[in-house]
């Protein structure tokens, strides 16, 4: 909150994402109400409106963006001749960015926008039970965007790690800064802050694949094995198959 705003899109993006942070906060006093009066339904109706909002409001931020901000896919990959927890890249797109804190920026919308759509189907769960919120249009949506979002999440987590194709590809990450690693699967300095909370927030949603999410929980013990950062190795532990939605983590 005491971070000098340089421009007016880092002003918008900084109260984005405090809204995130109290949409977070309501969320896990409003959703789980138990009795569905009107006083109760309009409160779920009003974070719903709430959710789909600020949804919005990052998708126009993004657009926003001059090209500068562009990310550029340096790779493909196919397959990978490892086991997928220690690999330092999954298979799919790998992508690369102008700097690091523009990874992380990218990165790090893609978690607040992932904790909303989790937000926006806790609501769609509460005000339709017992119906399945599975079928709902709303879900359909979720699974198309957050599947997007984790994905996103993947592709740029190689370029934390300083990650080469071969001697010939280079990530372009800042060496000056020793930001990134400089060794297969290592992780140095700043990179390592940046890249843990995207990594889990993937890494627990249910619209991760089994193998993204044995990737991204491979790279956090990477990056307790290169920092020694304790909440790494404590967020490991709520890393697993099948996370509720409902979980509180996010």
């Amino acid at each position: 909150m005491n971070q000098l705003e340089q421009d007016d899109r880092s002003r918008v993006l900084n109260r984005l994402n405090l809204k995130v942070a109290n949409l977070r906060a309501d969320a896990e006093k409003i959703v789980i109400l138990a009795e569905r009066t009107p006083s109760n339904i309009e409160q779920v109706l009003k974070l719903l409106r709430r959710s789909e909002a600020l949804e919005k409001s990052y998708v126009d931020w993004l657009q926003s963006l001059p090209p500068s901000w562009d990310i550029k896919t340096v790779a493909w990959i196919d397959s990978i001749n490892e086991d997928i927890n220690e690999s330092s890249v999954h298979p799919g797109r790998v992508d690369s960015f102008a700097e690091l804190w523009i990874a992380f920026t990218y990165s790090f919308i893609c978690s607040c926008r992932l904790f909303i759509w989790t937000t926006i189907l806790r609501c769609i769960a509460w005000l339709g039970e017992p119906q399945d919120y599975k079928l709902s249009p709303e879900y359909a949506v979720a699974s198309r965007v957050c599947g997007q979002l984790v994905e996103d999440i993947v592709a740029s987590v190689p370029y934390y790690f300083g990650w080469r194709g071969d001697k010939a590809l280079f990530m372009g990450v800042d060496r000056a800064n020793f930001a990134c690693g400089t060794e297969k699967g290592s992780i140095k300095g700043v990179s390592g802050i940046f890249a843990l909370l995207p990594i889990f927030t993937a890494a627990t949603s249910d619209f991760a694949t089994p193998s993204q999410r044995l990737f991204l929980r491979g790279r956090m013990q990477s990056i307790y094995a290169s920092t020694g950062m304790n909440q790494a190795a404590v967020l490991l532990h709520v890393i697993h198959p099948g996370l509720s939605m409902n979980c509180s983590y996010y």
